[in-house]
């Protein structure tokens, strides 16, 4: 690593053990905390030293260390490689009441540089001197790691930023996560624990804001000044409150933008889904409230303003330009998927027993087994909803939203509505009401028991040494150091700090991800669970099923598809945002106000945060959080606290280097050699975890095509088309290209037509638009050759099966490329007759199973030109009436439409 020039070079800050404060490194290693006098550093020698004969360390060892890279080193080796990137936001041409990245938000609009004037200037092509201007985000999230089956879970924190300013090509790609820190464990920091380490963070972040830096570049050797603006930070709501110095995300009032409340033993009221419904939380009174609590001189008194005014001091406060109001986001990949999503299929469907096993969610289980997805959409589980299908992921929950719920959730509903759905409406809000209310009694005996316990380990231990401390652990035969699991610390957060802060003896789990239907631990190996009474399913129970139901959903699923576009519009933001409400408002008449959490509050907020920060995918945290994935495969060597963030931290820049010094090698002239070398070194780590392919793999998968407009494969076979394709071609350039007269090969013609050739090449795949789609008749793949195709520029579209991907050369129209189709006839029935009259806007549309068009038939040619607009579709064999048919929907993955243009 070391002659490759690819070893990461960052600074061990130490960092005291008593009250988590990170000071500069001291090579002397007799440096102290100044804030309560405990040693730094490990002086003595280690026992193999002490073998040997010495007296002291060659180098002084911190006891806990947090590994740091300024945000300025690394730009100073990024920007050069980036240089005429990081400006090309400026020739994107912007409409008003469109927001397509973070530069049509407000935040980006509004921000103020250190002269006073915009740090974002679109209406400039490039800033006197050239001077650039940078935005980032700031990501943070802790993971828990475990070392062995055996060793206690241990959490760390990376903190690590991202540059706006990049194309979307590359804006989620593994080069733009500047890991700057990580604050070390083995535990969680708490709210001012971590203004600690964020202290360090922004005073890089003024300096680069006010005064900038001066970077030498490839078009100004002799450097350009660089300045960087924080434009949000972006992270789940338990970290964004930490950072940004907002009461707990249980407090009484949890909302980050009005002062909603949640009172103990009172549930939700519509309120909070009404526009105004609460006062507002400006930036100017949130940072009084920090300065406030920074004069508070004692502990007491500074939890006694946290319960009233549910504010704490951040360092962010020292920032002049950051507004807490638009800039500390609502994360939706936790709100809207984890948190919504999840809480309405699994805690009310499921867990209240909407949902019968032995019915409805069989039914569910086989329409699941009949799906046929592009392997870039994924798949869930075949048996959701069950132990056995595991806890599904973020990307999961979108899919069952977005997709599978909009095909599944009316059939189901159709074929198991309840009888009387007035009488089964009341019923239900009467059960889900009780249970809900039994759940949360049993939570507060299990939080009472341990505190108990507690108390009672802390009196014998008061009984064994009276000099010790309060919290004294019990005596165990292993002086290991126990770390309490994540769940005992929720207990203990619990019963103690939040529920303290909040003034409440219940604690809602408010953002955060729920772990109680987890199945399946880190390593893959069952969890035992001790079965409970009523969890075996009653089939001659009746239906829970109302009609109403479907319709709820399908607010939430519309809303979904609304906020997830690319590009959206401010009237596409004001529907999600009235749909969101309703949806809201539809859970309280339908399952009761119990059932609500403040996730379902977080998302009505969500669409000032698309007016601030552009599309969801310029602020959620699926780029973070495949970050610790890749952290947590590295080799850790049993490292302890400190050491284990360092080998982290080590591991991942050392893997950045390597990328970058293979991708140069990727670039370089054939002749040299060296691109079939850096190949040949990518294939042979690529199965290897922790390797320079491993952020490769994890991070850049799902955009190995990103930026790529049309590309065809690699392989392919030049070869005649069949008679059934070379007709369906002469009939195409007679149709579509009658200025030049094309005849067949074989008829006799005139000097003004032309022959058509019957040669072509045939491709096995096409990337077109940055997404790739397959030739049904040169693989198996039949889901990725399942396709939407607008016809005609009024935006009808039809749905086919892509059998051929080919290029033809003709005189004198050149090579075209086209893709020859086998089209499904639609469903006559009319879909307001259908059990999916509500999914229109959604996409749903029904084809007739097995049947095709005919080249007799009046329907479109079956050679498209790849040109037009394409997208995939996703197939389910499911039921209307008597008749079966096909409903298909168009596919919308993270962050893109499909269809789009191409």
């Amino acid at each position: 690593m070391a002659q490759l020039n690819a070893d990461a070079d960052f600074q061990e800050l130490p960092v005291c053990t008593a009250c988590l404060r990170p000071y500069p490194p001291d090579s002397s290693g007799t440096a102290v905390c100044a804030s309560c006098g405990s040693a730094l550093y490990d002086t003595q020698p280690t026992t193999i030293q002490q073998r040997s004969g010495r007296t002291s360390r060659t180098r002084p060892k911190p006891f806990l260390q947090c590994p740091y890279k300024s945000l300025e080193e690394q730009l100073c080796e990024l920007i050069p490689e980036i240089e005429n990137l990081v400006d090309g936001w400026r020739a994107k041409p912007r409409t008003s009441g469109k927001y397509g990245d973070h530069f049509d938000g407000e935040v980006c609009k509004n921000l103020e540089g250190p002269d006073g004037s915009p740090f974002f200037r679109p209406d400039l092509s490039e800033l006197p001197d050239g001077e650039l201007r940078i935005g980032v985000t700031l990501g943070v999230d802790w993971f828990s790691y475990r070392r062995s089956l055996i060793s206690a879970s241990h959490s760390s924190c990376p903190m690590s930023f991202s540059i706006i300013n990049l194309p979307p090509s590359l804006r989620y790609r593994a080069a733009n996560l500047i890991l700057t820190a990580i604050m070390p464990g083995p535990q969680e920091q708490s709210a001012d624990e971590v203004q600690h380490f964020l202290h360090v963070i922004v005073d890089d972040l003024l300096r680069l804001w006010k005064d900038g830096i001066k970077i030498s570049t490839p078009r100004f050797p002799d450097g350009r000044v660089v300045r960087v603006a924080l434009v949000g930070i972006v992270c789940d709501k338990p970290a964004a409150h930490k950072l940004a110095g907002y009461g707990s995300h249980s407090h009484r009032h949890f909302c980050t933008l009005c002062w909603a409340e949640q009172k103990k033993k009172e549930p939700f009221t519509t309120r909070i889904f009404e526009e105004n419904g609460y006062p507002r939380r400006t930036n100017q009174q949130h940072r009084e409230h920090q300065e406030r609590y920074r004069a508070c001189k004692t502990d007491g008194a500074r939890e006694a303003f946290v319960k009233e005014h549910a504010a704490r001091w951040s360092e962010l406060s020292r920032l002049p330009y950051f507004n807490f109001e638009k800039m500390v986001i609502i994360d939706p990949m936790h709100n809207l998927f984890l948190g919504l999503v999840k809480n309405h299929f699994y805690h009310i469907w499921v867990k209240s027993k909407v949902l019968r096993k032995t019915k409805e969610l069989n039914h569910l289980h086989a329409i699941l087994n009949k799906m046929k997805m592009p392997s870039k959409v994924g798949r869930l589980p075949q048996l959701i909803g069950e132990p056995a299908g595991g806890s599904l992921t973020a990307d999961q929950w979108l899919l069952l939203a977005t997709l599978i719920g909009p095909l599944a959730i009316p059939q189901i509903w159709q074929d198991y509505a309840a009888a009387d759905p007035a009488a089964t409406l009341a019923a239900r809000k009467i059960a889900i009401t009780a249970a809900v209310h039994e759940r949360r009694a049993a939570a507060a005996a299990k939080r009472k028991t341990a505190k108990q316990k507690k108390a009672q380990r802390t009196a014998a231990a008061r009984q064994r040494d009276p000099a010790a401390a309060p919290a004294a652990a019990p005596i165990r035969r292993s002086q290991r150091t126990r770390t309490q699991t994540r769940k005992a610390q929720g207990i203990d957060a619990a019963s103690g700090s939040e529920a303290e802060e909040s003034g409440d003896e219940w604690v809602d789990d408010g953002a955060l991800e729920d772990s109680e239907d987890e199945t399946f631990d880190d390593e893959g190996s069952r969890r035992k669970r001790p079965r409970r009474n009523g969890d075996t399913d009653d089939p001659r129970r009746p239906s829970q099923l109302v009609p109403d139901d479907v319709t709820n959903f399908l607010k939430l699923c519309e809303a979904l598809q609304l906020l997830l576009l690319s590009e959206i519009t401010e009237e596409q933001v004001v529907r999600a945002e009235k749909l969101i409400r309703e949806y809201g408002i539809g859970l309280i008449e339908l399952y009761g106000a119990d059932v609500l959490k403040p996730n379902h509050h977080y998302a009505t907020h969500i669409g000032e945060f698309v007016r601030n920060m552009g599309p969801l995918h310029c602020f959620w945290t699926f780029l973070f959080e495949r970050m610790n994935k890749i952290l947590k495969s590295y080799k850790t060597n049993n490292h302890g606290g400190g050491e284990i963030e360092v080998t982290f931290f080590r591991e991942f820049h050392r893997t950045i280097r390597t990328s970058r010094m293979l991708a140069n090698g990727a670039r370089a002239s054939s002749e040299t050699g060296l691109p079939r070398a850096v190949e040949a070194m990518s294939k042979t780590s690529e199965d290897d975890r922790g390797t320079v392919q491993a952020l490769a793999q994890e991070l850049d998968e799902q955009y190995e095509h990103a930026g790529i407009k049309l590309r065809m494969s690699t392989r392919y076979e030049t070869a005649n088309p069949s008679p059934e394709l070379y007709s369906a071609l002469l009939r195409f350039f007679q149709t579509c290209v009658p200025d030049i007269r094309y005849r067949s090969w074989i008829a006799a013609g005139d000097d003004e037509s032309y022959p058509l050739m019957p040669s072509a090449i045939f491709f096995d795949h096409v990337v077109i638009n940055q997404r790739r789609y397959t030739s049904l008749l040169r693989s198996n793949a039949s889901a990725e050759a399942l396709v939407v195709v607008r016809i005609n520029d009024a935006g009808s579209t039809w749905v086919g099966e892509l059998l051929e991907i080919f290029s033809t050369t003709q005189i004198p129209l050149g090579t075209r490329v086209f893709g020859y189709m086998r089209w499904f006839v639609p469903f006559e029935k009319d879909i307001t007759l259908t059990p999916w009259r509500e999914c229109a806007r959604l996409g749903v549309r029904l084809w007739q199973h097995g049947i095709y068009l005919t080249p007799d038939d009046n329907g479109p040619s079956p050679i498209i030109d790849l040109e037009h607009i394409i997208g995939h579709a996703v197939r389910a064999d499911i039921t209307v009436g008597e008749a079966e048919a096909w409903a298909t929907n168009v596919v919308r993955p993270v962050g893109a439409l499909i269809p789009y243009p191409l």
